[in-house]
C-alpha cells in the first residue's frame, strides 16, 4: 500500500510540472512558414556570419598578420598583405614604379659611367690642339735655290726655299726622287742643315725616340708635362671618322717633340696635309684627354 501510494503521488506530481510547460499542440500548415522563417533567420545568420568572417579575411589583412607574427612569419605575411593592398588602391603600380625606374636608372648609368671611366682612365685635361703632317716638295712651286744639308752639313738636295721651311716645321718631308728626310738631333739655328735620310722601316717619320710615327695615333708633347710614351684617350675623338674611312678609337700615344709644343697643348700627327684640312673643320680648338687605363693598352 505505501508503495502504490508514493507512486501515484508521484504522477500526479508529474502531472502538475507538465501542466505549467508550453501548450503542447499539433503542428499546423502555418506552422511550415514559420518554421521557414526559422530557416530564413538561420539562413540570414549563416550568410551574415559568412560575409563578415568573409569580409574580415578579405578587408582586413591584420588577421593574417597577427597569425603570421605568432606564427614568426611576419615579415612574409606584411609584404604579402602589403603588396595586396596596395596592388587593389592602385599603390603597387607607384611603388613598383619608383623601384624600377629608381633602381635601374641608377644602377645602369652609374655602373655605366663607372665601367668608362675605369677603361679611359681619370681626366688628364682640355689641352691645345694643332696638326702636323709629311710635307710634300711636289706640293710646292717656285725655284729650286735652298740646299738641305745633315747635321754634319753633307748635302742631301736643292730644293724650294718653302719647302725646305715647311720640312723643317713639320719635321718630316718627301723629296721628288721618293726619299723621305726627318728632322736629326740637332739644331737648325734658322738654317737647313739639320736632316737625315729615312729607310723603309720609318714610312711616316720619325719620332723623337727614333721610333716610327703612326698617322692618327702619334702625338707630339711637352715631355715636361708628358712623359715619352705615355697612352692617352680623347674621348672626341672615340667614333670619329676619319679621311681614310677608318674610324678612330680615341687612343693616342706620346711619340714626339715639337718646336713651339709647350705645357697643356698637343701636336696630332694625321700623315697628310689634306687630312688636317678635313680634321680642323670637324674638331674643337681644346681636347679633352684622359689618362689611359686599359683601352689603349695595346698601343703599348
Amino acid at each position: 500500500m505505501k508503495v502504490s501510494l508514493r507512486l501515484i503521488l508521484i504522477t500526479a506530481l508529474a502531472g502538475l510540472i507538465v501542466g505549467c510547460g508550453p501548450e503542447s499542440r499539433p503542428i499546423a500548415p502555418g506552422d511550415e512558414l514559420d518554421d521557414d522563417a526559422d530557416d530564413t533567420e538561420l539562413s540570414t545568420e549563416s550568410e551574415s556570419t559568412e560575409d563578415t568572417e568573409t569580409g574580415t579575411h578579405t578587408d582586413s589583412e591584420s588577421d593574417t598578420g597577427a597569425n603570421a607574427d605568432s606564427d614568426g612569419d611576419t615579415d612574409i605575411d606584411a609584404d604579402t598583405d602589403s603588396d595586396i593592398d596596395a596592388d587593389t588602391d592602385g599603390d603597387t603600380d607607384t611603388d613598383t614604379g619608383s623601384d624600377i625606374d629608381t633602381d635601374t636608372g641608377s644602377d645602369i648609368d652609374t655602373d655605366t659611367g663607372s665601367d668608362i671611366d675605369t677603361d679611359t682612365g681619370e681626366i688628364w685635361g682640355t689641352a691645345k690642339l694643332t696638326y702636323y703632317w709629311v710635307a710634300y716638295e711636289d706640293d710646292y712651286s717656285g725655284q729650286a735655290n735652298t740646299n738641305l744639308a745633315t747635321c754634319e752639313d753633307v748635302y742631301i738636295a736643292t730644293v724650294p726655299y718653302d719647302f725646305a721651311y715647311s720640312l723643317r716645321i713639320e719635321g718630316t718631308g718627301r723629296l721628288n726622287d721618293g726619299r723621305l728626310l726627318n728632322l736629326d738631333d740637332c739644331s737648325c739655328e734658322g738654317g737647313f742643315a739639320c736632316f737625315m735620310e729615312l729607310g723603309p722601316d720609318f714610312p711616316w717619320g720619325m719620332g723623337s725616340q727614333g721610333n716610327p710615327l703612326a698617322p692618327f695615333v702619334s702625338i707630339a708633347v711637352d715631355n715636361d708635362y708628358i712623359e715619352f710614351g705615355t697612352l692617352l684617350y680623347a674621348p672626341l675623338l672615340d667614333g670619329l671618322t676619319l679621311p681614310d674611312n677608318t674610324v678612330h678609337d680615341g687612343c693616342l700615344r706620346a711619340d714626339d717633340v715639337g718646336w713651339g709644343v709647350n705645357g697643356m697643348h698637343i701636336d696630332w700627327f694625321v700623315g697628310l696635309q689634306s687630312n688636317y684640312q678635313t680634321l680642323v673643320t670637324l674638331l674643337p680648338e681644346e681636347l679633352p684627354l684622359h689618362h689611359s687605363a686599359g683601352k689603349c693598352d695595346y698601343l703599348q
